[in-house]
């Protein structure tokens, strides 16, 4: 339409200007630069909407996918932090028993079924592929909200401190006083596991009998101080691990409820 508006106007002054109208063929001309001159900012300003329309769109959907994110991993988290405080919970009551401070009376599969929280993990593998792919590409950014970005990098930091206390707590497993108890009764299994509580495991190695304890035997050495300070000490990383999984559950309700205060 704009082409056909412009060939006219060009015809116009053709015509004009053969027939020698200078005056005329001079207001035409303007009127065509005019034209020409809006024709070029009405199309600037529609591309400026079109632009700014994608943009809007482009941030509904980052503001949507992040909340969903980390509406997720709060969920997960709620899971993961119920199954850990169990765990702390068990070693706790076996703490107890090995100071002889306990209130109950334990059989002797139940005390190995408490002592094989020792070794359970609170795994939790965050979803952050949405949160990942929008840093890469920048369209972070497109939230404008600083104090969003923060509070997701302090979310960050936890998860880092989360892993490093679940890396010590896997790797305490062939290491320090564990290796020590090892190598006095032969094999860590037939003191802390019981077959109750992990019926799918099975051992490379099986333990020979030669090294089994009677329950005599499994009680006095629970009761032993060494035994009382490996037992606190995985208490304590159940601890704070609890304690990490705890503050990343709270941030990303706080993560949730910022970006839903931005629809």
């Amino acid at each position: 339409m704009f082409a056909y508006v412009l060939r006219f106007f060009r015809s116009i002054r053709r015509a004009l200007l053969n027939e020698g109208k200078t005056a005329q063929y001079l207001k035409y001309a303007t009127g065509e630069f005019i034209l020409v001159v809006l024709g070029i900012l009405v199309a600037l300003q529609i591309n400026t909407w079109n632009e700014e329309r994608k943009l809007r769109l482009d941030r509904q959907e980052l503001i949507t996918n992040l909340k969903a994110e980390f509406e997720l991993n709060e969920k997960q988290l709620e899971e993961i932090i119920a199954a850990a405080d169990e765990i702390s919970s068990s070693i706790a009551e076996l703490l107890l028993v090995s100071a002889g401070e306990s209130d109950q009376q334990f059989s002797y599969d139940e005390l190995k079924d408490l002592a094989f929280n020792l070794f359970k993990n609170a795994a939790f593998a965050p979803t952050l592929g949405y949160y990942r792919s929008s840093v890469s590409t920048g369209a972070i950014y497109l939230l404008g909200e600083t104090s969003i970005l923060n509070t997701i990098a302090l979310f960050e930091e936890n998860l880092r401190r989360f892993v490093a206390l679940e890396t010590l707590a896997r790797e305490d497993y062939f290491l320090g006083n564990m290796v020590d108890v090892r190598k006095e009764y032969g094999a860590m299994e037939s003191l802390f596991r019981h077959s109750q509580s992990a019926p799918s495991i099975t051992f490379s190695t099986p333990v020979p009998e030669i090294y089994a304890l009677t329950e005599t035997e499994y009680r006095e050495l629970i009761s032993q101080k060494e035994m009382y300070a490996i037992f606190a000490h995985r208490l304590e990383l159940r601890i704070r691990i609890g304690n990490r999984l705890k503050s990343m559950r709270d941030i990303c309700g706080e993560i949730a409820s910022a970006l839903s205060e931005l629809n």
